[in-house]
């Protein structure tokens, strides 16, 4: 809660109903008792006074949703959100605080749904609210060291320890803009939300309030915070008619909390966790195809039904065209010529497959005048006599013996030479790369493609560089794309190449409204923590994209600024290059085997006499 009842000292018209107010140090003459009683109107107390004893009169259930309801205000949170916060044990949810009392009030009568053993710390002047102020854990925002304050603390921090949920708003007080930062945010957080959080054992729950007070008052409060805090009853009621909607972030538990070593940093850890929920869209909107390429798209192409003949081409692929076998399920490598009813239902597979989440060429099949240049990787499941995933390989010293640079497919996206490809030497374009849907379920077809370029490498050791585009598609917010795009070019960005290489069409980040970027930045310094944060965004349906997470784990390095794609969805793409002499001693024994890891290694005349310890399993299935 905010201190819009700070308004409330400001007068004390002897008609209050129900508002517990003190008593003026002087009485007022007749000129005072008038003014009181206009600036009472004008700031709505009167209004407040009037729900305040309709709680008091009438109300049977929750105070706070009776409170909302007599204000006319809706709230909107899901239940998917709801389901967040855990029913039981000590919880501490963190808030941002844009309204100065619809949030508090909202916030309150979402949770008597869930359990009422909660408490709020709140603006000590709104304990003049009859039944309202049983809840409520008073603060003088306007002395945080006051000795109160301390007490609430400790408080707050025994209601915790007992198991309970309290509920904060660490600015304070009431969003507003500056004169330096117009867009409307928190005060600087108090880092006693660090120390509940600690101290309490508790597990924290980010909530994000989208929207904001009016423009008149921001204004206000520009130009006197005693004005702003002046309007805030009346911002209280002048919400009738609007629904308050508020995103509930997933749990940060005490594990996590635990690797701060400073309050200063874990507060701004979570002040972070809850203004990156700004991004977060309506579930009704989350799914919505760019109009321009639903206006293009063709349908997909029926099933082919020479599946006969796609097994006739894998049987008359050389055994060394096999490069890896696992149960039913085997790893082929082949040039177009070789398998060209294979190369049409790979074409198919990879529209159909692409199209399912926001990309996708538009056409029926996907396939370019790249294909033929190119080598096709492929799962062929032997029990189904069918494809499972696929990858084609680009190998840069053929095709630039052919085609020149113009033959590669990246070529298309970002704009280099041949010095490029002179100083990487021979190497392998990586794309196109899918798992049909009814495979996605395990990693194990991507973990197969990958040990099967792992066997290409040991049959053809002078191709240690592998290069290739890592997608964003539009599926994801602009508040998820903005996440990934920052964290990988300030993590794996090389300036190697900063003269060789540019995107055609540069991405221009979007920030987000409402979103404080640094304290963003404070929450994802890990790739961890950005796949906690994109499923928080996209409200758990996806996190980081496999592909961009293989590569990161194979250290893979930034060639170029991002690069939209406006033939293929406008998804947004990375230039990858993978050295896989840099990878991960064990990670590189788990793709290649120990034996062809080593023939690698040695190749370059390496030590192979690393580390042979496997990674942990859980490091496995997050790379493929």
């Amino acid at each position: 809660m905010a201190q819009w009842s700070c308004t409330l000292m400001l007068v004390k018209p002897p008609t209050f109903r129900a508002l517990e107010l003190p008593s003026p140090k002087k009485p007022l003459g007749l000129l005072g008792r008038i003014c009181a009683r206009i600036g009472a109107r004008l700031l709505s107390v009167y209004k407040i006074d009037d729900v305040s004893a309709s709680i008091v009169e009438r109300c049977k259930t929750c105070p706070h949703q009776h409170a909302l309801e007599q204000l006319h205000i809706d709230w909107e949170i899901t239940a998917s959100d709801l389901e967040q916060i855990p029913e039981n044990g000590p919880v501490l949810l963190v808030c941002n605080h844009p309204y100065g009392g619809a949030d508090g009030l909202v916030i309150c009568a979402a949770l008597n749904k869930v359990r009422q053993d909660f408490s709020i710390l709140t603006n000590y002047l709104l304990m003049s609210l009859p039944k309202l102020r049983d809840s409520y854990l008073p603060l003088n925002p306007f002395d945080e060291n006051a000795a109160d304050n301390r007490r609430t603390l400790k408080t707050a921090i025994k209601r915790l320890k007992e198991g309970q949920l309290v509920i904060t708003f660490p600015a304070g007080e009431v969003s507003r803009s500056t004169w330096r930062k117009w867009s409307v945010t928190d005060a600087p957080w108090s880092q006693s939300v660090a120390t509940m959080a600690i101290r309490g054992n508790a597990t924290v729950i980010p909530v994000y309030f989208h929207g904001h007070n009016s423009l008149a008052f921001q204004l206000a409060g520009l130009i006197s915070p005693t004005m702003r805090t002046a309007l805030l009853a009346r911002q209280l009621v002048n919400k009738a008619g609007r629904s308050i909607r508020a995103s509930i972030g997933r749990p940060i538990t005490q594990e996590k909390i635990a690797e701060f070593t400073d309050r200063e940093t874990l507060t701004e850890y979570f002040r972070g966790r809850v203004y990156m929920l700004s991004g977060r869209r309506r579930e009704s909107d989350a799914s919505v195809s760019p109009p321009a390429q639903a206006a293009r798209t063709n349908p997909l192409l029926p099933e082919i039904t020479v599946a006969d003949r796609c097994a006739d081409e894998v049987m008359a692929l050389s055994e060394r065209q096999r490069l890896v076998d696992s149960g039913n399920l085997s790893v082929y490598l082949a040039k177009s010529r070789q398998i060209p009813n294979i190369l049409h239902e790979i074409g198919r597979l990879r529209e159909m497959t692409f199209r399912c989440v926001g990309e996708g060429t538009g056409n029926d099949v996907d396939l370019d005048q790249f294909d033929r240049a190119y080598r096709h990787l492929f799962v062929w499941n032997h029990d189904e006599q069918e494809i499972v995933g696929a990858y084609r390989l680009g190998l840069s010293d053929e095709i630039m013996r052919m085609r020149g640079v113009k033959g590669l497919y990246t070529w298309t996206l970002f704009d280099f030479d041949k010095r490029l490809l002179e100083t990487l030497g021979p190497a392998v374009e990586l794309g196109r790369s899918f798992i049909r849907p009814e495979y996605q379920r395990s990693f194990k077809p991507l973990m197969l493609l990958w040990r099967g370029i792992a066997r290409f490498i040991t049959l053809k050791p002078k191709y240690r560089y592998f290069f290739g585009v890592v997608s964003i598609s539009n599926e994801y917010s602009a508040a998820s794309k903005r996440l990934m795009t920052d964290f990988v070019s300030s993590t794996c960005m090389v300036n190697d190449y900063e003269n060789l290489i540019r995107p055609r069409n540069p991405h221009q980040p979007k920030q987000p409204q409402h979103w404080d970027l640094e304290s963003v930045r404070h929450a994802c310094s890990e790739l961890q923590d950005v796949e906690e944060l994109v499923r928080d965004i996209e409200n758990g349906k996806q996190g980081v994209p496999i592909l961009m997470k293989q590569y990161l784990k194979l250290n893979a390095k930034l060639m170029s600024m991002f690069n939209v794609d406006k033939e293929f969805s406008d998804v947004i793409d990375g230039l990858m290059l993978v050295d896989f002499l840099d990878v991960d001693r064990r990670i590189l024994n788990w793709y290649f085997g120990k034996e062809d890891a080593g023939v690698f290694l040695r190749h370059y005349g390496r030590d192979d006499e690393e580390t042979s310890e496997m990674p942990p399993s859980d490091e496995i299935s997050a790379t493929a």
